[in-house]
């Protein structure tokens, strides 16, 4: 669970691309990146989902009707035989509200909630508005975020839930509906023309580091704990076996401005 959590913080402003010293001057803040699936929830909601179907799984001609490149549109076409099957909007809630966190996502959550001017959080997902929304909402977390960037959904006037694409890029490499790598890049844009963007003890190509970043976190599993150059930032901060507290809440907790004592 620990990479996976370090995978959705990994950005410039945590430290994991260069060996220089955290820190936060200013007004500057730090940002954490966070995927939904299998990162804030510790399942994949678009699978999930198929637990409200008849028999808990899709006709196969129906699971057949994916095309590499086109998960949104396959699962516009789930939703829709979930709503022509009587499937309501109350059972989809309860079932993607039943999805379990990973392992010390909470505790970080209302770490950060107190420490909201130190970080700014945003969520980049190919999940959709609506889910995500509700599990949000459902733990009282939604004030956390800044900002989500994800695929549009909403109930039509038959009941059934729709999905658009989150946005349209000229990357030919990522699926149609959703570029990680554009979304974050114009946010961070936007956020140093304001003069609010994080900053990591020093200069750092925006552009490397966030390629490098969405590299790390977008693979399966994510970094070992033993090669993760996030030992260096966390310092000092060693945990006992015995501690209680979350591995992922010291790790951010080190990013803050009166945790700056970091080792050369």
């Amino acid at each position: 669970m620990l990479e996976r959590i370090l995978a959705a913080g990994c950005d410039p402003g945590l430290g994991f691309l260069s060996d220089v010293p955290l820190s936060i001057t200013g007004t500057m803040k730090v940002l954490l990146v966070f995927d939904f699936d299998n990162t804030i929830i510790d399942e994949n909601s678009d699978t999930w989902i198929v637990q409200c179907a008849p028999n808990k799984k899709l006709p196969v001609e129906l699971q057949d009707s994916y095309q590499k490149g086109f998960w949104t549109e396959f699962m516009g076409r789930v939703f829709k035989y979930l709503g022509d099957e009587g499937v309501k909007e109350d059972e989809m809630r309860r079932a993607v509200t039943s999805m379990p966190f990973t392992s010390g996502m909470l505790e970080l959550f209302t770490f950060l909630r107190k420490n909201k001017d130190k970080f700014d959080c945003i969520i980049i997902s190919d999940s959709n508005s609506v889910f995500i929304d509700w599990v949000l909402e459902a733990a009282n977390f939604h004030d956390v975020f800044d900002n989500v960037f994800t695929n549009p959904a909403a109930f039509d006037n038959s009941g059934r839930l729709t999905v658009k694409h989150c946005h349209a890029h000229s990357c030919n490499r990522c699926p149609k509906n959703l570029c990680k790598t554009a979304v974050l890049t114009e946010f961070v844009d936007k956020q140093l023309q304001k003069g609010e963007a994080m900053i990591a003890g020093g200069v750092v190509d925006t552009n490397t580091a966030l390629h490098e970043v969405l590299q790390t976190a977008l693979i399966q599993g994510g970094p070992t704990w033993e090669s993760c150059k996030a030992a260096k930032a966390l310092g000092k901060c060693v945990l006992e076996p015995s501690c209680d507290e979350p591995l992922c809440v010291k790790v951010v907790e080190k990013l803050c401005p009166e945790h700056e004592d970091q080792p050369n």
